[in-house]
């Protein structure tokens, strides 16, 4: 019985040992050896060509090793970009999942374009805070505690999913380690945000800032009698102008009859409010509706 468990065990070890994947791993920054290295606990081989940018100054880097599920979840290409405006780097990779599949080296990645996301940058030598167009792939704002040598600050800029994904798990910003090593965070929001009213949120992602109505508004009208003016030109070309008030009274009725409530306790004076304020902004009505009992 010993002898098989003996035998056994060693079956397992080796078999899980066989089992490993075999990856190229550079030697240096600019990959000019390599060595065979067997990977952990790793799944994928990665190859990644770099173009780093620090202060003006662009840098090509070559990138091989062990790479785990988080940075590589599938085989193929991929596009991983971060840009802190003082700093920044976008990476052109593949990644595969048999021994030594990572020999060849990547072309360098595409040129980025800017794209429709703006984020905040901030210089950490002199805490100046912009706004920075992001390009290409870039489709997150992020913020992170980055340390760079012995000193860590706040770091702000754009980032794409993918990598925001990557350093969530690792820690780190892998193939960036002209950036620094991530020391808390990152945090990432997307361009699903168009406005916010927290101001903290404003300056960390750098989305724009916009408030609700304020409740004293709401609070100092009384009547529908307020609402001017009272009639509204149609935006289809209609030269017969549109009763306001008349309108609103009958979606006002429409709207109680679905949800089972009694026109006559809704507050006239809110509705009046959130009328006057339609009119003042018919692009941008945002309406804070907590300012008196919601309840039927």
């Amino acid at each position: 019985m010993m002898k098989l468990i003996f035998s056994l065990t060693l079956y397992l070890l080796l078999s899980s040992t066989a089992r490993a994947l075999q990856c190229q791993n550079c030697t240096d920054l600019q990959c000019l050896t390599t060595t065979l290295v067997t990977c952990s606990s790793e799944t994928m081989c990665v190859t990644a060509s770099i173009q780093a940018t620090s202060s003006g100054t662009t840098g090509q880097q070559t990138f091989k090793g062990c790479a785990s599920s988080s940075l590589c979840p599938a085989t193929g290409s991929q596009t991983f970009s971060a840009n802190l405006g003082v700093s920044g780097a976008v990476a052109s990779a593949e990644c595969c999942n048999t021994d030594n599949c990572n020999g060849a080296t990547q072309p360098s990645p595409a040129a980025q374009t800017v794209n429709a996301l703006q984020c905040l940058s901030c210089n950490p030598m002199t805490s100046q805070c912009t706004t920075l167009p992001c390009r290409g792939v870039e489709d997150r704002c992020f913020q992170a505690s980055v340390t760079s040598g012995s000193s860590t600050s706040p770091a702000f800029g754009c980032i794409s999913a993918n990598l925001c994904e990557a350093a969530a798990s690792l820690n780190s910003l892998r193939f960036f380690q002209s950036i620094g090593s991530i020391s808390s965070g990152p945090s990432c929001c997307g361009n699903r945000f168009d406005l916010t009213s927290n101001v903290q949120a404003g300056f960390l992602f750098g989305i724009p800032v916009a408030g609700t109505m304020a409740h004293s508004y709401v609070t100092s009208f009384m009547s529908l009698e307020e609402v001017w003016p009272q009639t509204l030109v149609a935006l289809n070309g209609d030269p017969n102008p549109v009763d306001i008030i008349s309108l609103t009274k009958g979606w006002l009725s429409r709207v109680c009859e679905l949800l089972g409530g009694e026109p006559g306790k809704i507050h006239e004076g809110e509705l009046a409010a959130f009328l006057s304020y339609a009119i003042a902004y018919p692009q941008n009505f945002l309406p804070v509706i907590d300012s008196y009992s919601v309840g039927w």
